[in-house]
């Protein structure tokens, strides 16, 4: 991520950075504060650390995003970034208190999450299979898409997954979120998938997804695996939407919420249960066979 020199040096962005790593947030979390709070700072004009002082003058700059005609969603982002910054300033003693604890969230949207239909996923099988020339990138791009449509795990846990995380029933996930550890269960079809996999494409890397040279494959190369995907199938798909496809069919197969909820490491189960509604349809359908 660019971020302008003067910036980085007159907002402490390194010591930031170093302050949201220790409380163990993703690297993407991480990226995603940083983001947002350098956003704010250039989109307010405002040139050293000192002007987070100004509370009412930061509060004029944080109103003006609302004539941006931004989407609420990105309007929340900035709402969080300045709520961790100035708990940032907080415990540096650069400001005294942090008064933007109670800044006012932003009403969003309650639109259902999109999802693959199970047709897509058939034609986006096809076409990794068939478009790709060189077989390591062929398997590697049909994995890539199928261990996420069969276990929900972000993309930034996928590249993090080493062999000996693998077992017959399931993908263990280490260090996820405040370095908890996790257990994605996996069925015993697709577990032979990923052995076979394993075994074939990968054995000279400790990883199960890896480059060419058999290094650690990065963020961006699972975005071009998907971009390539894209490209070739026509069908809109990126690593959120087949994890909430993953989410769809669960429901659809009738898996108990519960289970759900684990399987996707959902605290709350009100979060949960949106998915619930992607299949009120089928629902309908299966509920009509029943004879009680």
């Amino acid at each position: 991520m660019n971020i302008d020199t003067d910036v980085f040096d007159n907002f402490l962005i390194d010591d930031y950075r170093i302050y949201l790593k220790i409380q163990w947030l993703t690297q993407e979390t991480i990226i995603f504060y940083i983001k947002y709070i350098t956003r704010f700072i250039r989109y307010s004009n405002i040139n050293n650390i000192d002007c987070f002082t100004k509370h009412l003058r930061i509060k004029i700059s944080y109103n003006k995003l609302f004539d941006r005609k931004l989407k609420n969603s990105t309007l929340d982002k900035f709402r969080k970034s300045l709520i961790k910054y100035y708990s940032f300033l907080t415990e540096n003693e650069i400001t005294d208190k942090n008064y933007w604890r109670q800044l006012s969230k932003i009403k969003l949207s309650k639109t259902l999450p999109s999802s693959l239909s199970e047709n897509d996923i058939e034609i986006i099988n096809q076409y990794i299979l068939k478009g790709y020339k060189i077989d390591f990138f062929r398997y590697r791009s049909y994995m890539v898409f199928n261990i996420i449509l069969n276990t929900w795990i972000r993309r930034n846990e996928l590249i993090h997954i080493k062999k000996e995380n693998i077992t017959p029933q399931y993908v263990k996930v280490v260090n996820w979120k405040g370095q908890k550890d996790r257990i994605v269960y996996i069925s015993k079809s697709f577990s032979r998938e990923l052995s076979e996999y394993i075994d074939i494409q990968n054995k000279n890397s400790e990883y199960v997804f890896c480059s060419s040279s058999w290094t650690q494959l990065r963020n961006d190369s699972i975005n071009r695996i998907f971009k390539s995907i894209q490209n070739w199938s026509w069908i809109k798909v990126h690593p959120h939407l087949v994890r909430h496809t993953y989410a769809s069919l669960c429901v659809k197969r009738w898996v108990n919420i519960y289970t759900l909820q684990q399987q996707m490491w959902h605290t709350d189960l009100k979060t949960t249960s949106i998915y619930l509604y992607m299949n009120s349809k089928e629902s309908w359908e299966e509920i009509q066979k029943l004879s009680i």
